[in-house]
């Protein structure tokens, strides 16, 4: 009956115009944004437009069609500014086909020539679970007392990925949730939180209090934007990488300060390559990863993961990390964005620091600023950073991080909600949002 004809694809911000595909059915459209009415058509063309804001912040952009006698026949949606996702996963659990236990049904489309997923993980409760076919496979048998939260993520090639999440069991046995909105929390002590149903009136959002579903300490999404300039400096701390090469060239050591076991590093390029399509224009940062321990050691992934276009011409810098940090609050899991540049990179960007740092800070996504060069206490206009110019700096800095990261805990909230709208309760005891 209606689609949006004009998707809001990559970072958009201030008046943006939108137009519907409408069937002869549709008399009347009603715009919400956030929410919040803005706009209603009821003739062609069928446009209008909404105005985003002069901040660049997450938005959920919905439309209701009406027939002419006033009842609701369709509606649309689409969230802006949090999602670099180009493939959409659905998972569905449900009983067994001979009725004992429960199994689980994974379907996916992608915009890549690569239907087919070239990897895959599957988790219960943070934990892997060994599957042959992610289409369909039997859940081991749980704890009837206990919810429980399932992902699945799809690799697609060194540059897409996507993943879907569910809970089930417990106190919600009857039901399996899949809307689901996943908000980082710092404890301001090593603990753990409080039983579920003693967090139910934790978070709020402008309707009340918001339903906890499941706390997770999860795996650890790093996602990384250099200054490809100050790459050739982490050569120099680590000379056995010595050409600009694709990083599938190169031997991994292993032994130089080895990732944590729970991390995975993930880079954006902050070079952009443009693509038509469709007669729109879009600018891509292509990401590089994720890379596990069993990739390769800290310095040498800073040193040796670089594209093989690799120049410091057309440094976006700023664009990057506000896209790393959609990257990173997309994921799911505890997660930071770690800058490394110089202390004046010569960024091209269209956005700034003021514009992309409070962003940032509306997704729940921290920022970690570090600099290879000796001296360095500041980042342009980014703030403060810690030099990472030696092994052992770098070290100190990284084991730094990683206790910062161990009291992250993500908390599952029932639907979807903007990141920007919810807030802690005064009951909330021991934990702030990330930001």
């Amino acid at each position: 009956m209606i689609e949006f004809a004009t998707l809001l694809l990559g970072l958009v911000f201030g008046p943006q115009q939108v137009g519907f595909l409408v069937h002869e059915q549709v008399e009347v459209i009603e715009i919400y944004l956030d929410r919040q009415i803005v706009g209603r058509l009821s003739e062609p063309p069928w446009h209008l437009t909404v105005e985003l804001g002069e901040e660049l912040a997450p938005h959920f952009l919905q439309a209701v069609a009406y027939d002419g006698e006033g009842e609701e026949i369709d509606r649309v949606e689409q969230w802006v500014n949090v999602s670099t996702q180009q493939t959409e996963v659905s998972l569905l659990v449900s009983p067994g086909q001979d009725g004992d236990g429960l199994q689980a049904q994974v379907a996916w489309e992608s915009v890549a020539e690569q239907l087919e997923p070239t990897s895959f993980r599957i988790e219960l409760d943070g934990e892997p679970l060994e599957v042959e076919d992610p289409r369909q496979f039997d859940l081991p048998s749980t704890g009837p007392d206990q919810a429980h939260l399932l992902r699945v993520e799809l690799q697609f090639s060194e540059t897409l990925r996507a993943a879907a999440e569910a809970i089930f069991g417990g106190p919600y046995s009857d039901e399996v949730d899949t809307e689901l909105t996943a908000v980082p929390v710092l404890l301001d002590r090593p603990k753990k939180l409080p039983p579920l149903a003693d967090m139910q009136d934790w978070f709020l959002d402008r309707d009340g209090a918001l339903t906890v579903k499941a706390v997770e300490e999860s795996q650890v999404d790093i996602v990384v934007v250099r200054d490809v300039a100050s790459v050739e400096t982490m050569r120099k701390l680590y000379p056995r990488a010595s050409k600009y090469q694709p990083f599938r060239t190169l031997p991994a050591p292993t032994l130089d300060l080895p990732l944590k076991k729970d991390h995975s590093i993930r880079f954006i390029t902050p070079l952009a390559r443009q693509i038509e399509r469709d007669g729109y224009q879009y600018q891509l940062f292509p990401p590089i990863g994720p890379f596990t321990r069993e990739d390769g050691a800290l310095l040498w992934l800073f040193s040796s993961v670089v594209p093989s276009m690799a120049e410091s011409q057309g440094l976006r810098l700023a664009d990057a990390i506000a896209v790393a940090g959609m990257a990173a609050a997309q994921s799911g899991r505890r997660r930071v964005v770690v800058v490394i540049a110089s202390a004046e990179p010569d960024d091209r960007s269209q956005l700034s620091a003021e514009t992309v740092l409070p962003f940032l800070r509306r997704l729940h996504v921290p920022v970690v600023l570090w600099s290879p060069i000796r001296g360095v206490k500041q980042i342009a206009s980014w703030g403060p950073a810690v030099d990472i110019s030696s092994r052992q700096k770098l070290t100190t800095a990284y084991h730094d991080l990683a206790k910062q990261l161990n009291r992250q805990r993500i908390v599952w909230l029932e639907g979807r909600h903007l990141p920007q709208a919810i807030s802690l309760s005064p009951k909330a005891e021991g934990v702030h949002l990330v930001e």
